[in-house]
């Protein structure tokens, strides 16, 4: 068998009572290591005699605390002692010490660190003492590894037990003994106290975002310069019950990359799509291709809202099964017209997308609204300004036509850009033609950008993008 035990010596017991039940669960086979309390060792010559006593027996580790022996049977008052004798004697190829991630009842912090310090070189391990909370026991291994590296931790977690028994061991301990200890552990006493008692499978489970990892589906990542660059990254993984984990991760991510690297970082869940409004106006060829791909499963999002202001694309509300809301725009009412998008859409949107929308948004509206829109509008080499663009670049023989894709900001079509595409004309192309191509461009360049918008993959670099 290879069953790592520990074998507790209490003074009730006595040593020698301890020491023989060790050796008897090592002849049958089992890992085991005694738990020596440094405050029951009499002196040097007692601590080398049970140091070979427990090598005749071929057990190779130890266990050392200081003990809550009131008084000390001899010259060691605390673990650091023994542990030199131990050292000494070379007997043990395992030698752990105790931690406490949620304090001492008797000592303060600074002292537990500086023991943990000292003790450190003469350990392979440290075992946390009784423990309840997840994320203080988390918190407090990062600080163990940070000073500490070559120390391997080991999480000790209390058995399933009755709440008066637990009550009598955690005061075995010094759980209650000071008023310090009282207002530093008030989870520990609601762990304690509450009804049914203590169960360690939730504790385990909290252990779980810190000690299981997730499978990495895929990992993009972009610097702006060798040094002194902008540094980006997309990471797309894969763990069991997200949902159940995720104020943990998020509680790490932030410590990790918000406070110990400086980054801006967020964690989204993949399975809950985008909820999109679609806004347009007369022209249909971009929001029915948006409709299109969405019913066929192309685009990972929810249609919550079609708005336009005009009542021609009424009709795709029935054929597609999504909200069609009118909302006019008369001359001179723009700022009701905004209001009144801005109470249909409140709370229902995580992105906004004119497709082929021909209003300009205020400033005013793009701040209260506080999710990104995005743009389509046709691209020329040279511009044309104004009405009937492509008549103007039939006139100037165009050889390329194209589209582009951006956020949308207070400055008109100068927001950064997400997409863009192109097609190839020929003077044989009609103005008709060149619609007909532009429109086709206008699609596939939308569509590409909401799809990168649904899947996270932009990340903003001030006016510019990165875009996985």
């Amino acid at each position: 068998m290879d069953v790592p035990l520990t074998v507790t010596m209490t003074e009730a017991q006595g040593i020698e009572a301890a020491i023989g039940l060790a050796a008897n669960l090592a002849a049958r086979g089992y890992r085991v290591a005694p738990h020596v309390a440094a405050r029951m060792v009499k002196d040097t010559p007692h601590a080398k005699d049970l140091a070979a006593q427990l090598a005749e027996t071929a057990i190779d580790r130890v266990f050392v605390v200081g003990g809550d022996a009131p008084v000390p049977a001899g010259e060691f008052t605390e673990a650091l002692g023994l542990l030199r004798v131990f050292a000494e004697t070379a007997a043990f190829t395992r030698t752990g010490i105790g931690g406490y991630p949620e304090g001492h009842a008797n000592i303060t912090d600074a002292d537990l660190a500086a023991a943990l310090a000292a003790k450190a070189p003469l350990a392979t391990h440290v075992i946390t003492q009784i423990c309840f909370d997840a994320r203080a026991t988390v918190d407090w291994v990062r600080r163990v590894h940070r000073d500490h590296s070559d120390l391997d931790v080991v999480i000790g977690v209390p058995a399933p037990v009755s709440r008066q028994k637990l009550m009598r061991i955690a005061g075995g301990i010094g759980l209650g003994k000071s008023a310090r200890f009282l207002r530093k552990q008030q989870n520990t006493i609601w762990q304690l106290i509450r009804p049914g008692g203590y169960r360690p499978d939730k504790l385990l489970r909290a252990f779980e975002p810190h000690l299981v990892g997730a499978n990495i589906v895929c990992l993009d990542q972009h610097s702006t310069g060798p040094s002194g660059g902008r540094f980006f990254q997309r990471a797309v993984f894969h763990l069991d019950r997200l949902a159940d984990r995720r104020c943990a991760l998020e509680v790490d991510l932030h410590r990790e990359l918000g406070e110990r690297f400086g980054l801006n970082w967020s964690l989204v869940d993949t399975a809950v799509p985008k909820r999109v409004a679609l806004f347009a106006s007369k022209l249909d060829h971009c929001l029915l291709d948006l409709l299109w791909r969405h019913r066929r499963g192309e685009l990972p999002m929810e249609i919550t809202h079609v708005v336009s202001n005009h009542t021609d694309l009424a009709w795709v509300g029935d054929r597609f099964e999504v909200p069609f809301t009118h909302i006019p725009v008369p001359k001179g009412a723009k700022q009701q017209a905004e209001a009144a998008q801005l109470d249909l859409l409140k709370g229902t949107v995580d992105l906004v997308v004119l497709a082929r929308y021909m209003q300009i948004l205020s400033g005013d509206f793009l701040a209260a609204l506080g999710v990104p829109v995005i743009n389509i509008h046709h691209s020329f080499l040279p511009a044309f300004v104004g009405a009937a663009p492509y008549r103007k670049a039939k006139e100037r023989g165009v050889k390329l036509i194209g589209a582009t894709a951006h956020f949308v900001t207070e400055d008109l079509d100068e927001g950064p850009i997400i997409e863009q595409d192109v097609v190839r004309v020929s003077h044989t192309d009609s103005t008709d033609d060149l619609v007909r191509r532009g429109a086709d461009v206008e699609r596939l360049v939308l569509a590409r950008a909401v799809k990168a918008f649904c899947e996270d993959r932009i990340m903003r670099d001030g006016n510019t993008t990165v875009v996985f």
